[in-house]
Formats: C-alpha cells, sequence, structure tokens
C-alpha cells in the first residue's frame, strides 16, 4: 500500500485514480486478514502480521527520506564524500605537506587554525575518522552510479545517508542473533529498533552517521561476554574508526573478556592490527599527520552541551538568565565552556572517570553479553549525563545498547523507555525533521511545521524539561543498576533476577 500510494498522491486520494492506485493492495491485506479469521493461529497471525508491517514502515520511511537534505551536517559529510571521490580517501584530510614540519604540536593544540575543505560553496572542518571517510566514499561511488530518478544533490544526500541506514539494518540482524535463543523476543527488539523514530529519525531522516558505528560497538560487546577476544579488539577498533565516542564503551568490553578469563593481549594486539592497517595508506600518501591534527581535535568541544538535554545544558541556561542574556520563555543558546568560574571540560571527565570505575566494579561479577551490553548503555548514558559538549546524536549508541541488555529488569525497561523518549523528542526539538526543498516532500510541509514549533510548544524550551526528565532517569539508573547488572548476567535465576520476561 505504502509503494502504491506516494505521500503526494495522498493528498488527491478524493479522486477515482488515486483509489484505484490502492485497490489491489489493500485487497491483498483484506484477503490475508480474511483468511486468518478462518485459522485457529490468529495470534500468531498478529504477531507476524506486526513484525511484517514494521519491517515494511521501517524500510519505507528510510528510502523516503534518504534523499532529503537532512541536518546541517549532511553538508559536511557530501563534502567529504566528493573529496574522497576526487582526491581519494587519504587525502580528505589534506595533500601531503598540508602540516609543515615543525607545526605538528602547534596543529594538534590547536595554537593554530585547522586546513579547511572548500566545497558546495562552504567551507568545512574535517574532523570524522578514517572508517567513515571511506564508508561514505563507498556509498558515494554506489549511488553516483545508480541515482536513477535522483538530482545530483538528492543523490548526495543519499550516499551521506545510507552508511547509517545500512547500521540500522545490521543492527536489527544482530539484535536477533544475539537472542537466538528467544528468537521471538529478539525478532520484538529488532522490530521496534527498526520501525522506531529512535533509530530513523537519526540516520534516515537527519542523516547523522552514529548508526553504523553503534552496530560494531554492539558487536565488540557481544564478543567479549562470549570471550572472544580477538574479535572484541578488532570490532571495537572498527567502531572507533568510524566514529571516535564507540571507545566510551571500551572499558565494558575490556572488564567483559577480563571476567571471562579472555586473554587481553590478543585483544589488544588485533584491535592494534585494526587501526594499523587503517592507518598505513596515509603514512604511505604522507598525509598520517593531518589525519591525526584533525580527528584528534574533534574532543575539544568549546560548548557546555552541544545540544543534548543533561546538567551542563541546564547550567548554561541559568547562567545565560542571571546575565540577561536571555528569558524563560526563550530557546536556550549554545554557551561556551569559559562562561563558568570553574574548569567545566576536566570537571566532567573527572565525573565521567567515576562513573566509569563504578560500572566496572558491577561489571565484574556479572559476566556474558547482556551484562557487557548493560555496561556499555550506563557509559554511554552517563557520558552524556556528565560530559561538556554533547550533541543530541552523540548518544545514539545507548538505544542499541539498552535493547541489546534484554531490559531484564523492571527499572531498567523503565529508565531504558524514559531515556530514548526524550532522546527523540531532544532531536526533534533540536533539529526537527531537517530541511526539505522541492515538490518530493510538500506533503511533509504541515508536519515539518509542526516540529518547528515543538520545542517552544510549551511556553518555554522543551529542552529544559527533557534534561530533568534526564538527570532524574540518570538517578534510577545509578539506584538500581546493581541489581540490573545481577538481572542481565549469564546465569542469573529467578531468585537473583526476579522472573523472567515472557516472549
Amino acid at each position: 500500500a505504502l509503494a502504491a500510494t506516494p505521500l503526494l498522491l495522498l493528498l488527491t486520494l478524493a479522486s477515482p485514480g488515486s483509489w484505484w492506485r490502492l485497490a489491489f493492495p489493500l485487497a491483498l491485506l483484506a484477503g490475508s486478514v480474511a483468511v486468518a479469521a478462518r485459522s485457529a493461529e490468529l495470534r500468531r497471525f498478529g504477531f507476524g502480521a506486526a513484525l511484517v508491517a514494521a519491517a515494511v514502515f521501517g524500510g519505507f520511511v528510510r528510502i523516503y527520506f534518504l534523499p532529503s537534505s537532512g541536518s546541517w551536517d549532511v553538508q559536511y559529510w557530501k563534502a567529504c564524500a566528493l573529496r574522497s571521490a576526487s582526491h581519494g580517501v587519504t587525502r580528505v584530510y589534506g595533500d601531503p605537506g598540508s602540516v609543515p614540519p615543525g607545526h605538528f604540536l602547534a596543529q594538534l593544540r590547536g595554537r593554530e587554525p585547522q586546513r579547511q575543505l572548500e566545497a558546495l560553496d562552504q567551507s568545512f572542518v574535517v574532523d570524522q575518522p578514517p572508517g567513515i571517510q571511506a564508508l561514505w566514499a563507498a556509498s558515494w561511488w554506489a549511488v553516483a552510479r545508480a541515482r536513477h530518478g535522483l538530482e545530483w544533490d538528492e543523490a548526495l544526500n543519499v550516499a551521506a545517508k545510507l552508511p547509517a541506514s545500512l547500521g540500522d539494518l545490521l543492527a536489527a540482524g544482530l539484535l536477533l542473533l544475539a537472542f537466538r535463543e528467544r528468537l521471538r523476543f529478539g525478532a520484538v527488539l529488532a522490530a521496534l529498533y527498526w520501525a522506531l523514530p529512535i533509530s530513523w529519525l537519526s540516520s534516515g531522516v537527519l542523516g547523522f552517521f552514529d548508526g553504523a558505528p553503534a552496530v560494531a560497538a554492539l558487536a565488540a560487546l557481544l564478543m567479549a561476554g562470549r570471550g572472544r577476544a580477538s574479535w572484541a579488539g578488532a570490532l571495537l577498533a572498527l567502531a572507533a574508526l568510524l566514529k571516535v565516542t564507540a571507545l566510551l564503551v571500551a572499558p565494558a568490553v575490556l572488564v567483559a573478556l577480563w571476567v571471562g578469563r579472555a586473554p587481553l593481549a590478543r585483544a589488544l594486539a588485533a584491535g592494534s592490527a585494526v587501526v594499523v592497517l587503517a592507518l598505513v595508506p596515509f603514512a604511505v600518501d604522507g598525509t598520517l599527520t593531518a589525519a591525526v591534527v584533525h580527528v584528534y581535535r574533534i574532543i575539544f568541544q568549546e560548548r557546555l552541551s552541544g545540544g543534548f538535554a543533561n546538567a551542563w545544558w541546564l547550567l548554561g541556561a541559568l547562567t545565560e538568565v542571571r546575565a540577561g542574556a536571555m528569558g524563560w520563555t526563550e530557546r536556550v543558546p549554545f554557551v561556551r565552556i569559559e562562561v563558568l568560574p570553574f574548569p567545566a571540560r576536566p570537571a566532567g571527565a573527572a565525573a565521567l572517570a567515576l562513573l566509569v570505575a563504578g560500572v566496572a566494579w558491577l561489571q565484574r561479577r556479572s559476566p556474558g553479553p547482556r551484562a557487557a551490553a548493560l555496561a556499555g548503555f550506563a557509559l554511554v548514558f552517563g557520558y552524556a549525563s556528565l560530559a561538556v559538549g554533547v550533541h543530541e546524536n552523540h548518544p545514539h549508541m545507548m538505544v542499541l545498547l539498552a535493547l541489546a541488555s534484554g531490559l531484564a529488569w523492571p527499572r531498567l525497561r523503565f529508565v531504558a523507555a524514559t531515556v530514548l523518549t526524550t532522546y527523540v523528542l531532544n532531536m526533534l526539538a533540536l533539529s526537527g525533521l531537517g530541511r526539505f526543498y522541492g515538490p518530493r516532500y510538500m506533503a511533509l510541509q504541515p508536519l515539518v511545521d509542526a516540529v518547528a514549533g515543538l520545542r517552544l510548544g510549551l511556553g518555554f524550551d522543551l529542552t529544559l524539561l527533557l534534561a530533568l526528565v534526564n538527570l532524574a532517569a540518570f538517578a534510577a539508573l545509578l539506584r538500581g543498576l546493581p541489581a540490573a547488572f545481577a538481572a542481565s548476567a549469564d546465569g542469573a535465576t529467578a531468585d537473583r533476577a526476579g522472573p523472567r520476561p515472557p516472549d
């Protein structure tokens, strides 16, 4: 029905021609329901139909939005894809000699300006790792050769968003694999991830690429929980080469391997080998120093919060109100870290280090892949809550990791549902549904306008309320983390973990 009726055609449904387009698929749907009604397996049919509907809708919404312009970040990814296509991946950060001898440390510390990429009539700082650069290059190569019906800019949009959308598909498959002993439960988790905006809003609509490293990070955690040291190390390195924030789960990977008595040296060797293989082409081409400078500088965020609703976002708003720079009925601005009378970045790093130590201490008695995924979720959510400069899309890994933990403890299910809801609302408040041009998305304009008014729809900035909810959810997670680990550990009994959730 979705394929037979494009959204623009829905505006003309009063006409007979539009109804004829829908007649055949609706007849098929009606026939399937009629056959199921005569069967004794109506409940099973309903479950299967729901899974099929989730699969179809998740695929449709991604395909429909892929050509859209998405968030402003998509412009960066398109510029990187064009540079890789014209000069090769090894020169996306600059040509040989772009970091002159003796200037490496100065550029690394930010004392000298970085080279900027000129493309699409704009200048861009290229600061994403080599792995995702290679994916964008491959994606643009494939899309450019098969862009039937797409304009040049639309094809670039598709190429920029495709790696994350394919990551979502792999993530759904990985959830099925992770819960293969409880396939029905795994299918529900996969359907939820695939069909709900917790995944496709970030990847298919707004064009953030966090869905690609998220699946590699989860695979590393699952392998670590099963004691596969080499695979865990290699997959974690791959995830970090896609996005540096994937290293947030490194402590959970190491503890899972240690609990399972797997050789840590083997994981370190495998991860190092993957990184070396990825960087050798840059060294051969003479652009390794440029790559290191550009990727390293991304960790120095200059804002208290990059948009994620946490304590730093609240503190920035309070500072601006006290200074008279904003009122409580206005949008919260992106406040720089130097407005505070204390060093914000070290304070956030210290708080995150304490969390890492606490999570590792609890994880040491909880073996298995579920506990590893839970530890990863706690670390990523903790990073989102405690670190400075966190953007609204940075904690995307926590969505997949929360589902992969199995949500075996009731409070964990409540915390996950709360956090995933605020994550979606935060992204809608900050970025809306992205940018749309041309008649392809004309039917969406009322929805786009409605979402654009979401942030101040209550008379104040919605993100302030979301920050309070996130802080309460984080406190609830910390309080119940010991019980959650007990419920997620391999071999957890009903006495330890409570009753097993039904399929």
